[in-house]
């Protein structure tokens, strides 16, 4: 069995008070933790917590290759899975709003193959912070989700995930109309076999994002997870 972790991430964290008024806190992107992959035999995965405070909310994006990736105690499926080449992708959430903080990583059982990361937010509404879930895949090159908030103060997000047979440095492409796509967090496994890809968006005004396409290099397997993070 091989299980491999691998630490890279950016960390950003600011309060913005929305252009609407209304006195709402868009939530902010914090940090990535250490990705983590493992390439057979069913090895857990592992990702680790980034830098976080009590108070702060945790995505963890997941992909299985002929695999199933299991829900950890605490944690909640959000998204998924949904198929596509014998790939499997999932999206988490935990709240642990009450807790001082977390650290050290988390065991996500895998059948097989597959890889997780999990990234902090900042300043995300206590009950009912996940609005305009929605999930799109496809191969090498796949359409942004539309993102369609319904109010202001909200942060969008695109959690993409994927395997890929050559290498897969994804790239944003395209002229969102309501906004711009930015990468704030990229992993790319040991091989460039699996990856995972961050990018935000601020719809702090409330308004729509759509349009615009990401790819990924080599001949791959590609998911993503949008939706809108709700302010405080």
């Amino acid at each position: 069995m091989l299980g491999f972790v691998f630490s890279s991430g950016k960390v950003i964290a600011a309060r913005k008070k929305n252009a609407g008024g209304g006195g709402i806190t868009t939530p902010t992107f914090v940090a990535a933790g250490a990705g983590s992959e493992t390439l057979s035999g069913g090895a857990d995965l592992v990702p680790t917590y980034g830098t976080n405070i009590a108070g702060d909310l945790f995505v963890c994006a997941a992909v299985g290759y002929l695999s199933t990736v299991t829900t950890p105690s605490g944690w909640t499926l959000r998204a998924g899975p949904n198929t596509q080449n014998s790939a499997n992708n999932y999206l988490y959430t935990r709240d642990a709003r009450s807790s001082g903080g977390e650290s050290g990583s988390v065991n996500f059982p895998v059948v097989d193959r597959g890889n997780a990361r999990i990234y902090t937010f900042r300043n995300v509404a206590t009950s009912s912070f996940i609005e305009s879930l929605q999930t799109a895949f496809g191969a090498n090159s796949v359409a942004n989700p539309t993102i369609t908030p319904t109010g202001a103060g909200r942060l969008g997000c695109l959690a993409w995930m994927g395997y890929s047979t050559g290498p897969a440095s994804v790239t944003p492409g395209g002229t969102p109309s309501g906004g711009t796509w930015a990468e704030v967090a990229e992993y790319l496994g040991s091989t460039d076999i699996f990856y995972q890809e961050l990018q935000t968006a601020d719809l702090s005004g409330g308004g729509a994002i759509s349009g615009g396409t990401t790819a990924a290099g080599g001949t791959n397997i590609m998911f993503c997870h949008g939706f809108a993070l709700v302010g405080v």
